[in-house]
């Protein structure tokens, strides 16, 4: 038989390209389920409010919520230094029940992971002028009074957290003249965001729902948080994903993924962001893990898996009490699997949440 070597190459070639070209649509097709829940958080997940006043006199603004937030006259600065004068933007960003929680994407954790946070609230303010970024005068603060679930009353104190989005990665190597160089890029959180605690308090009221605080920083999120104290042993969660986990999360190290899990402890407004990837997971074992012996055994609660996979909405809801680990095992495993549902669907387990 004569072996055309030409027409070897040829087809080499072509199944080469068909393998590149799959390889591409495969990319393609992951990177849109990303974005597909991305695009279904902004589109649920509570909206950014705008207001304008004169910079020259003291105003308050009250939000769709309740919550009040007072400037006081001449109250902010300019990038320069200088007292700004005149009509400037305001927008507010309030974040209140786990559902909203979920949705933004600020689970309510300890930067380290240790500890839970009970939330009354988290927000977000910002001032500009003509696109101008302002800042507040060192000497003032803004009077807040933000609105909370009710369902958190009994505690009157707690600090007051900053929030952090980004993590800081950097990397070194060689620019394009060979000079070895450094970069450090801040990119979002796996984790959604990291809070720390700071040296100042706020005061819950619980006649009006109201907690209050004086705001220092714009543009910062800012979380009124108690400490959730358990004094039960701690173990590890590994949440296994039995079907329809999307592969891509394994790649997906910062910002959303494909793929989530999420726990809300029964009676509590606290969310949790299992986010730790499982590594080298067995077949339908794939999934995440919490921060290591850091959920109380015997504690009761829900998780919510969620996934996007092909274009299609994936969930499986299940309330569950932690156990301590089985003989030989240093963890509790449980297994999910998440079935298809709508849009409106998926929605409406989130809110579920609320009540849980």
């Amino acid at each position: 038989m004569t072996i055309n070597r030409s027409a070897v190459a040829s087809l080499a070639i072509i199944s080469m390209f068909f393998t590149f070209a799959m390889c591409v649509k495969t990319d393609d097709s992951t990177a849109e389920d990303a974005v597909l829940l991305k695009r279904f958080f902004d589109e649920n997940a509570p909206k950014t409010e705008a207001f304008t006043f004169n910079a020259n006199q003291s105003f308050t603004i009250t939000t769709s919520k309740g919550s009040t937030i007072v400037f006081p006259a001449n109250s902010l600065l300019d990038g320069t230094g200088k007292v700004v004068t005149g009509i400037v933007e305001v927008s507010v960003k309030e974040v209140r029940t786990a559902a909203d929680m979920l949705l933004s994407d600020k689970p309510t954790v300890t930067k380290d992971g240790g500890a839970m946070l009970i939330s009354f609230g988290e927000i977000k303010v910002d001032a500009r002028q003509n696109g101008n970024i302002l800042r507040i005068r060192d000497t003032v603060g803004l009077n807040v009074n933000m609105a909370f679930v009710p369902n958190v009353a009994q505690i009157r104190e707690m600090p007051l957290w900053s929030g952090d989005t980004t993590v800081s990665v950097t990397t070194s190597g060689l620019n394009s003249e060979g000079v070895k160089t450094t970069v450090t890029n801040n990119l979002p959180a796996m984790k959604g965001i990291t809070w720390s605690q700071l040296n100042t308090s706020a005061i819950a009221n619980p006649t009006t729902n109201k907690v209050n605080f004086l705001l220092d920083k714009l543009g910062q999120w800012r979380n009124c948080d108690a400490l959730y104290n358990d004094v039960r042993p701690k173990t590890t969660v590994l949440g296994y994903f039995s079907t329809h986990f999307n592969n891509a999360t394994m790649s997906t190290y910062q910002g959303f993924a494909p793929s989530s899990l999420f726990f809300k402890p029964k009676g509590q407004n606290i969310l949790i962001k299992l986010y730790n990837l499982i590594v080298t997971p067995a077949a339908g074992k794939e999934g995440f893990y919490s921060y290591e012996n850091s959920i109380p055994i015997g504690m009761e609660g829900t998780f919510l898996a969620i996934s996007t996979l092909d274009g299609k909405f994936y969930a499986d809801m299940k309330d569950v009490t932690i156990t301590a680990p089985a003989s030989g095992k240093t963890f509790m495993g449980i297994s999910f699997s998440p079935i298809e549902v709508s849009e409106a669907n998926l929605l409406t387990k989130i809110n579920l949440l609320n009540s849980k």
